[in-house]
Protein backbone atom coordinates (compact mmCIF):
# COMPACT_ATOMS: atom_id res chain seq x y z
CA UNK A 1 0.00 0.00 0.00
CA UNK A 2 1.25 3.45 -1.15
CA UNK A 3 1.46 6.07 1.26
CA UNK A 4 0.23 9.83 0.08
CA UNK A 5 3.41 12.01 1.17
CA UNK A 6 5.37 10.01 -1.96
CA UNK A 7 2.63 10.16 -4.28
CA UNK A 8 2.39 14.10 -3.43
CA UNK A 9 6.16 14.59 -3.72
CA UNK A 10 5.78 13.03 -7.17
CA UNK A 11 3.55 14.77 -8.63
CA UNK A 12 4.94 18.23 -7.30
CA UNK A 13 8.22 17.04 -8.91
CA UNK A 14 7.03 16.31 -12.41
CA UNK A 15 5.60 19.40 -12.61
CA UNK A 16 8.21 21.57 -11.87
CA UNK A 17 10.00 19.38 -13.91
CA UNK A 18 7.74 20.54 -17.46
CA UNK A 19 8.00 24.16 -15.99
CA UNK A 20 11.59 24.38 -16.30
CA UNK A 21 11.39 22.33 -19.37
CA UNK A 22 8.72 25.23 -21.10
CA UNK A 23 11.13 27.60 -19.63
CA UNK A 24 14.11 26.71 -21.51
CA UNK A 25 12.73 26.10 -24.78
CA UNK A 26 11.54 29.94 -24.48
CA UNK A 27 15.28 30.79 -24.48
CA UNK A 28 15.94 28.56 -27.47
CA UNK A 29 12.75 29.50 -29.77
CA UNK A 30 10.60 26.43 -28.70
CA UNK A 31 6.74 26.85 -28.82
CA UNK A 32 6.05 26.45 -24.89
CA UNK A 33 3.04 23.54 -24.64
CA UNK A 34 2.06 21.54 -22.39
CA UNK A 35 -0.36 18.82 -23.78
CA UNK A 36 -0.47 16.18 -21.29
CA UNK A 37 0.90 15.35 -17.65
CA UNK A 38 0.93 11.28 -17.30
CA UNK A 39 1.06 10.23 -13.16
CA UNK A 40 1.95 6.99 -12.85
CA UNK A 41 2.21 5.14 -9.02
CA UNK A 42 5.96 3.85 -8.77
CA UNK A 43 7.05 1.27 -5.87
CA UNK A 44 8.78 3.40 -3.08
CA UNK A 45 11.26 1.44 -0.87
CA UNK A 46 10.17 2.28 2.74
CA UNK A 47 11.92 1.22 5.82
CA UNK A 48 11.15 -2.42 7.44
CA UNK A 49 11.50 -3.25 11.23
CA UNK A 50 15.13 -5.43 11.89
CA UNK A 51 15.52 -7.19 15.23
CA UNK A 52 17.84 -5.50 16.81
CA UNK A 53 21.24 -7.32 17.71
CA UNK A 54 20.36 -10.42 15.43
CA UNK A 55 21.94 -13.07 17.30
CA UNK A 56 23.69 -15.38 15.06
CA UNK A 57 25.31 -18.92 16.64
CA UNK A 58 29.29 -19.18 15.88
CA UNK A 59 31.53 -22.15 16.48
CA UNK A 60 34.66 -21.67 18.76
CA UNK A 61 36.46 -25.11 19.41
CA UNK A 62 37.31 -25.39 23.16
CA UNK A 63 41.21 -27.94 24.15
CA UNK A 64 39.51 -31.12 25.84
CA UNK A 65 42.01 -34.07 27.01
CA UNK A 66 41.46 -37.25 25.52
CA UNK A 67 43.59 -40.22 27.22
CA UNK A 68 45.96 -42.57 24.79
CA UNK A 69 47.59 -45.73 25.85
CA UNK A 70 50.78 -45.58 25.15
CA UNK A 71 53.66 -48.69 26.06
CA UNK A 72 56.50 -48.80 27.78
CA UNK A 73 58.78 -51.27 29.22
CA UNK A 74 58.69 -52.59 33.01
CA UNK A 75 61.40 -55.21 33.33
CA UNK A 76 59.77 -58.25 35.87
CA UNK A 77 61.09 -61.53 36.80
CA UNK A 78 61.04 -64.41 34.63
CA UNK A 79 62.04 -67.60 36.27
CA UNK A 80 64.85 -69.55 34.37
CA UNK A 81 64.70 -73.34 34.31
CA UNK A 82 68.51 -75.29 34.54
CA UNK A 83 69.28 -78.51 33.40
CA UNK A 84 70.57 -80.56 35.75
CA UNK A 85 73.10 -83.35 33.65
CA UNK A 86 72.63 -87.34 33.98
CA UNK A 87 75.03 -89.03 36.20
CA UNK A 88 76.72 -91.70 34.30
CA UNK A 89 79.23 -93.81 35.24
CA UNK A 90 81.91 -95.31 32.91
CA UNK A 91 84.04 -98.33 34.32
CA UNK A 92 87.64 -97.98 33.32
CA UNK A 93 88.98 -100.52 31.23
CA UNK A 94 92.01 -102.62 32.95
CA UNK A 95 94.21 -104.75 31.00
CA UNK A 96 94.58 -108.47 32.09
CA UNK A 97 97.25 -110.00 31.12
CA UNK A 98 97.14 -113.56 29.60
CA UNK A 99 98.60 -116.45 31.26
CA UNK A 100 101.63 -117.66 29.01
CA UNK A 101 103.58 -120.74 29.96
CA UNK A 102 107.27 -120.84 31.91
CA UNK A 103 109.83 -123.22 31.33
CA UNK A 104 110.35 -125.32 34.10
CA UNK A 105 112.02 -128.79 34.96
CA UNK A 106 110.67 -132.26 34.65
CA UNK A 107 112.03 -135.34 36.11
CA UNK A 108 113.52 -137.85 33.92
CA UNK A 109 114.49 -141.50 34.84
CA UNK A 110 118.22 -142.25 34.47
CA UNK A 111 119.95 -145.33 34.11
CA UNK A 112 122.71 -145.79 36.67
CA UNK A 113 125.34 -148.34 36.05
CA UNK A 114 125.36 -150.71 39.01
CA UNK A 115 129.25 -152.12 39.94
CA UNK A 116 128.89 -155.20 42.14
CA UNK A 117 132.57 -155.86 42.54
CA UNK A 118 132.83 -151.83 44.40
CA UNK A 119 133.40 -151.65 48.15
CA UNK A 120 130.81 -149.48 48.58
CA UNK A 121 127.30 -149.40 48.53
CA UNK A 122 125.83 -148.13 45.50
CA UNK A 123 122.48 -147.23 44.96
CA UNK A 124 120.59 -148.07 42.35
CA UNK A 125 118.32 -145.15 41.96
CA UNK A 126 120.81 -141.59 42.69
CA UNK A 127 118.71 -138.46 43.23
CA UNK A 128 118.39 -136.56 40.29
CA UNK A 129 117.81 -132.95 41.09
CA UNK A 130 114.56 -131.80 40.27
CA UNK A 131 112.45 -128.13 39.85
CA UNK A 132 108.89 -127.90 40.59
CA UNK A 133 107.19 -125.98 38.58
CA UNK A 134 106.72 -122.43 40.47
CA UNK A 135 102.99 -120.42 39.83
CA UNK A 136 103.82 -116.77 38.69
CA UNK A 137 101.51 -114.44 40.10
CA UNK A 138 100.25 -111.70 37.98
CA UNK A 139 97.87 -108.86 38.78
CA UNK A 140 94.47 -108.67 37.25
CA UNK A 141 92.78 -105.95 37.00
CA UNK A 142 89.66 -104.82 38.78
CA UNK A 143 86.67 -102.50 37.65
CA UNK A 144 86.89 -99.57 40.36
CA UNK A 145 83.68 -96.73 40.24
CA UNK A 146 85.31 -93.18 39.49
CA UNK A 147 83.67 -90.27 40.60
CA UNK A 148 81.93 -88.14 38.30
CA UNK A 149 81.52 -84.36 39.22
CA UNK A 150 77.58 -83.58 39.14
CA UNK A 151 76.71 -80.13 37.28
CA UNK A 152 73.24 -78.75 38.93
CA UNK A 153 72.07 -75.54 37.37
CA UNK A 154 69.75 -74.14 39.50
CA UNK A 155 66.84 -71.45 38.15
CA UNK A 156 67.46 -67.74 39.21
CA UNK A 157 65.33 -64.82 38.18
CA UNK A 158 66.32 -62.66 35.41
CA UNK A 159 65.04 -59.43 34.64
CA UNK A 160 62.85 -58.97 31.40
CA UNK A 161 61.36 -55.94 29.78
CA UNK A 162 57.19 -56.34 29.50
CA UNK A 163 55.52 -53.45 27.43
CA UNK A 164 53.17 -51.71 29.97
CA UNK A 165 50.24 -49.43 28.28
CA UNK A 166 50.79 -45.92 30.13
CA UNK A 167 47.70 -43.07 30.03
CA UNK A 168 48.82 -40.05 27.94
CA UNK A 169 46.68 -36.93 27.74
CA UNK A 170 46.09 -35.10 24.13
CA UNK A 171 44.20 -32.03 24.02
CA UNK A 172 41.85 -31.99 21.31
CA UNK A 173 40.09 -29.72 19.59
CA UNK A 174 36.15 -29.43 20.45
CA UNK A 175 33.27 -27.31 19.06
CA UNK A 176 31.19 -25.18 21.57
CA UNK A 177 28.70 -23.21 20.07
CA UNK A 178 28.82 -19.25 21.00
CA UNK A 179 26.57 -16.80 20.48
CA UNK A 180 27.80 -13.66 18.92
CA UNK A 181 25.66 -10.61 18.00
CA UNK A 182 25.10 -8.79 14.75
CA UNK A 183 24.38 -5.17 14.01
CA UNK A 184 21.82 -3.95 12.06
CA UNK A 185 22.45 -0.19 10.20
CA UNK A 186 19.27 2.32 10.02
CA UNK A 187 17.66 2.82 7.01
CA UNK A 188 19.30 5.72 4.70
CA UNK A 189 16.34 8.28 3.83
CA UNK A 190 18.57 9.86 1.72
CA UNK A 191 20.13 7.40 -0.35
CA UNK A 192 17.77 4.85 -0.47
CA UNK A 193 17.94 0.98 0.77
CA UNK A 194 19.48 -0.30 3.82
CA UNK A 195 23.10 -1.07 3.67
CA UNK A 196 23.21 -4.10 4.80
CA UNK A 197 21.07 -5.49 1.81
CA UNK A 198 22.26 -3.36 -1.19
CA UNK A 199 20.63 -0.28 -2.61
CA UNK A 200 18.23 -1.78 -4.41
CA UNK A 201 15.74 -2.36 -1.77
Amino acid sequence: MLRPYPLAALLLWSVFTVVKVGADSRHRGYVEAVTRIVTKAVLHPYPVPVPFPYPIRRTVHLPHTVLIRQPYPIPYKVPVIKTIPKIIHIPRIYEVPKPYSVPHLVPVPVAVPIYEDDPYPVYRHVPIPVTKPVPVPYKVPVPVPVPVPKHIRVPHPVEVRVEVPVFKEVLVKKPVVVQQPILAREYDQYRGGFPAFGHGW
